[in-house]
């Protein structure tokens, strides 16, 4: 497969593309996203092959999120030497789950810095070519976000919304707020804040990965919703970004 077709593929897969954007917002080393039903049976080897592109320091691992497969995940990671960490703050490598509204081809694609990777290891493409022919069509994404080294994080002060990179709202977390913010595709985004905590409770777009994402609440946080070019953001006391993922 030759880079401009390798590179189409990705570009066109329904679940892919609202999540470039995203990818460059987390300020991580990298990402990747996987979309298969039986994810366990592809993340190692592609952790294991991705090594030349998206160096970790280390080798633990945390979920994020409740995953469908996350025993399964756990077990097969274990076997390949990596270990659990207490939280996602102090992981080399984060898991997510999200769920797709529609059946997409079975395929993956790396991210660094919101660009598609044109990976050439040649096992890489074979499996990828392998997965689309064997496998039957997905709902599941499974996102693994790389970085090089954990952050302890501290306890976050503020919610930021974003929109278009323009500061919309800022929300103290010690107080409960629900805030609707109109998007450019119709409809809105609605963010709450309470316990100390935010997160995307409604919004327009399609396949709802910001509103499946867990609350937030420590400093450098993020829920990004693509589509609608809107981020919510959890800042310190000086209400400066301080990234841990």
């Amino acid at each position: 497969m030759d880079r401009r077709r390798f590179l189409h593929t990705f570009l066109t897969a329904p679940a892919l593309t609202p999540l470039l954007l995203a990818a460059k917002q987390t300020h991580r080393s990298g990402e990747l996203f996987l979309i298969s039903e039986e994810p366990e049976d592809y993340l190692p080897v592609l952790l294991a092959e991705s090594a030349g592109f998206l160096p970790a320091a280390g080798k633990t691992f945390s979920f994020i999120s409740t995953h469908p497969r996350q025993q399964r995940l756990r077990h097969r990671l274990e076997r390949r030497g990596w270990v659990q960490a207490a939280v996602p703050s102090r992981a080399h490598l984060t898991l997510s789950f999200s769920p797709l509204r529609s059946p997409s081809r079975p395929s993956f694609t790396f991210v660094r810095e919101g660009r598609i990777w044109d990976v050439r290891s040649r096992k890489l493409r074979a499996l990828w070519e392998a997965m689309g022919q064997r496998s039957r069509p997905s709902v599941s994404l499974t996102i693994a976000g790389f970085r090089p080294e954990p952050h302890h994080g501290t306890p976050g002060r503020f919610a930021a919304v974003y929109q278009d990179g323009r500061l919309r709202e800022r929300f103290p977390l010690d107080r409960a707020e629900v805030a609707s913010f109109p998007t450019r595709r119709g409809g809105a985004l609605v963010v709450r804040v309470e316990k100390g905590a935010a997160r995307v409770v409604e919004s327009s777009c399609r396949h709802q990965i910001c509103r499946c994402t867990p609350p937030i609440s420590m400093a450098g946080e993020r829920v990004i919703c693509a589509p609608n070019h809107l981020l919510l953001e959890i800042q310190g006391p000086s209400g400066l970004d301080t990234v841990i993922g």
